[in-house]
């Protein structure tokens, strides 16, 4: 991407944002962007527990210090750890932030992001910018001071506040950058928060949109402040093209009509592109014989180096990542493949050298610019654009194309880093895949085989027990023999008892026989004394729920009122079990789940927090008030009160209840006609008896309006045909 060279000088920003000042039109503006803090994990600082902490913290060396981000997950953070990240980044900020590494501090403030810490994921990205802006930092790390640009969680943070004046001292950060930066490499993070800070203020004021109150009008107006001062600024002409409130009403809709939370941001982001928001970087800086895959612009990141192109699409395709949209994602990744050598991924015979045309307005064929090179498609793919497109792919639970994507990898000899691999290995459980489970496992080991550093070790004894894992629900021949003894007994990896066993857990819930597995598996931890942790009891759960055992229930109640742990997704579980064995609890056994559920998510949040299992509890609860099979069996007759619950397949017809009542006088003058053709008809008389069952004659009065005891008794006659025709209304 082309470095701007811009004569006009940005306005100068104070850190407070109380006064904006704006000159377009020799007109004098001045505006005051609201900050409205929303709430956050509630941490005590206070506590002696948390001054201990922050103590110890104080007391760690800066390798120490760094390498405490490996114990935190970013894709599945645990909010009892919110303290502890609370009290690092604290200690980050307060003491270490002109010492470590850009690369440390960036980690941080994500991992801050994740813990949705968002006030201190801020106030750590504004102190080390602001040491960089001045000069005062030196980097031993071969990363220039010009490198540390607004990330894009830094920007959803402040809009996780909700705060509008972050928003525009973000996007002039945005602007210093591509206007100082004496790097090209980082030009792509910077022209992409400065778009996404336009789009977070529009954001902001959908969340007032309804009240069309002072804080939706301030939002809108800083928006136009940003588009103004600042896109303008950067790409004169496309702000030409566009007006602002043109721009304003168009991403507008995307906010507002065209998506549901953030599934927005891929519509925005293409729109942007389209209208010469965002710049390929091929447009501007491809040379003769430069194929996107070179290095001379390239810059540094988590899984080695990619060029600013390939970083351009990976940037892409993140944005799909939270609508889902699949298609558009292998769509930017066919774009920049094709230069590659890769035919479309969105095919099944995909990753061969291609032929094909990127653009009919692209003079330039891919058999041009792949050369006399080898044509070994995915060697020239780097692991960051790779792990972007199976990061959309996993969101979208597209396991499939994950694994379709990966062999072909592996066919081509390309060795997947960890950070793939980790993608990878989820699909390959999820679908059996063996093979790639076992090319990991072999990697991993071989690996660990021959000595590597301390840091390359760490990551390969994550992916050997990842790999196990895989193996574990793959149900490979004798996988303790050949795969896990083995590593446990050469000691490849840090293996514990409790991830040997749990291990042995996972392989006997997919087998066969899981009850029998189980057993085993809890005879050999007695003799060994191996205690029940959160992790072994979540395994025994998840088995005993497969095979409804009674023990279920015993397990629960001895790892929460015995051991005094808990886990949400154990009562999720037993909600389950008990609509499973439904008719063999006994009163107390239901009265104790019941409790349970109101202990956990009170009275207030049960019909919130249990989601899709509000069915399961209204029927637990209806057989512990009514006991309905006792009734019947004394009196044959089931009891007057319903249950109030309603099958989830009729659930939209209590949204639009009017849909019920269409076609009605159409329907009652063919009624005869019907009747009368079905006659000697085996075939036909079925069909009009289930399309009887569907009519809500009687359900609805003439003016639309729905009686409850009618309907009622429609929808039960309604579920009764869906059933008999196999849950297909004809």
């Amino acid at each position: 991407m082309q470095r701007c060279i811009l004569a006009r000088v940005v306005n100068s920003l104070p850190s407070s944002l109380h006064g904006i000042t704006s000159n377009n039109d020799s007109k004098h503006k001045v505006f005051f962007p609201l900050r409205q803090a929303v709430a956050e994990p509630s941490v005590d600082t206070n506590t002696e527990a948390y001054r201990h902490l922050a103590h110890e913290l104080s007391l760690l060396s800066q390798e120490e210090f760094g390498r405490r981000l490996y114990r935190f997950s970013r894709t599945n953070f645990d909010p009892t750890q919110t303290t502890v990240v609370h009290a690092l980044v604290s200690e980050l900020i307060s003491r270490r932030v002109q010492e470590v590494s850009i690369k440390c501090v960036r980690e941080y403030a994500h991992l801050a992001h994740v813990a949705k810490l968002h006030k201190l994921c801020l106030d750590v990205y504004f102190a080390r910018a602001n040491l960089t802006t001045i000069g005062s930092v030196t980097e031993n790390n071969d990363t220039r001071v010009g490198d540390f640009a607004v990330s894009d969680f830094v920007v959803d943070s402040a809009y996780a506040l909700c705060s509008t004046s972050d928003l525009i001292r973000l996007a002039s950060y945005c602007v210093k950058h591509l206007q100082q930066v004496p790097s090209l490499g980082w030009e792509v993070m910077s022209a992409f928060s400065l778009v996404r800070a336009f789009w977070r203020c529009i954001c902001v004021a959908s969340i007032h949109g309804r009240q069309q109150d002072a804080e939706y009008k301030q939002a809108l107006k800083d928006a136009s402040y940003i588009y103004d001062e600042y896109m303008e600024l950067v790409y004169p002409d496309a702000y030409k093209e566009l007006t602002t409130q043109d721009a304003i009403r168009t991403v507008q809709r995307f906010v507002q009509y065209a998506s549901s939370a953030d599934e927005g941001e891929m519509l925005f982001f293409r729109f942007c592109l389209q209208k010469g928001f965002l710049r390929r970087p091929r447009d501007t800086t491809r040379g003769e014989g430069d194929d996107g895959s070179g290095m001379n612009a390239g810059v540094t990141v988590e899984g080695g180096k990619i060029s600013e192109e390939q970083w351009f699409y990976a940037s892409l395709i993140a944005t799909c990542r939270v609508g889902n949209h699949v298609d558009s994602a292998l769509r930017y990744f066919d774009d920049i493949g094709s230069y590659l050598g890769i035919v479309q991924v969105s095919c099944n015979d995909l990753l061969h050298s291609c032929s094909r045309k990127i653009r009919q307005d692209d003079p330039k064929r891919p058999e041009a610019a792949i050369g006399s090179r080898d044509r070994k498609s995915m060697e020239k793919v780097s692991e960051y654009l790779i792990f972007q497109l199976l990061n959309v792919l996993q969101t979208a639970k597209e396991n499939g194309k994950i694994v379709f994507i990966a062999r072909a990898m592996l066919r081509d000899g390309v060795q997947l880093g960890i950070s793939v691999w980790s993608i990878v290995l989820i699909a390959a459980g999820e679908t059996r895949a063996a093979d790639l489970a076992l090319a990991a496992f072999t990697q991993a080991k071989d690996a660990l085989g021959d000595g590597s550093h301390a840091l390359d070790r760490r990551g390969n004894e994550y992916l050997l027990q990842t790999a196990i894992n895989a193996l574990s629900k793959c149900q490979v021949p004798r996988f303790e023999e050949e795969y896990l003894q083995p590593c446990h007994d050469q000691q490849l990896m840090h293996c514990t008892n409790e991830f040997y066993f749990c291990a042995l857990l996972q392989h006997a819930h997919n087998s066969m026989d899981p009850a029998n597995g189980a057993e085993e598996v809890l005879r050999r931890m007695k003799e060994k004394g191996t205690p029940l942790t959160t992790r072994i009891i979540s395994r025994l759960m998840k088995i005993y729920l497969r095979i409804e055992s009674p023990k279920l229930l015993e397990l629960y109640q001895h790892a929460t009122q015995q051991l005094g742990t808990f886990r949400p997704s154990w009562l999720d579980e037993l909600l389950l079990w008990a609509d499973r064995r439904r008719y063999e609890l006994t009163h107390g056994e239901r009265k104790y789940i019941l409790d349970e559920v109101q202990r956990v998510h009170g009275i207030k949040g049960m019909q919130g927090d249990l989601g899709g299992l509000r069915t399961q509890y209204a029927l637990l609860k209806y057989d512990y008030e009514y006991s309905p099979l006792e009734v019947f069996a004394s009196t044959s007759y089931p009891p007057e009160t319903e249950p109030t619950i309603l099958d989830s397949r009729v659930h939209f017809l209590l949204k639009h209840p009017h849909c019920v009542a269409h076609n009605i006088e159409t329907w009652r003058n063919g009624c005869t006609f019907w009747i009368n053709n079905t006659v000697g008809d085996d075939e036909r008389a079925q069909r009009f008896l289930r399309f009887s069952l569907l009519t809500n004659e009687g359900a609805t009065t003439t003016n639309g309006e729905i009686k409850p005891e009618e309907f009622r008794l429609y929808m039960g006659r309604m579920l009764e045909a869906l059933q008999k025709s196999n849950n297909c209304a004809v």
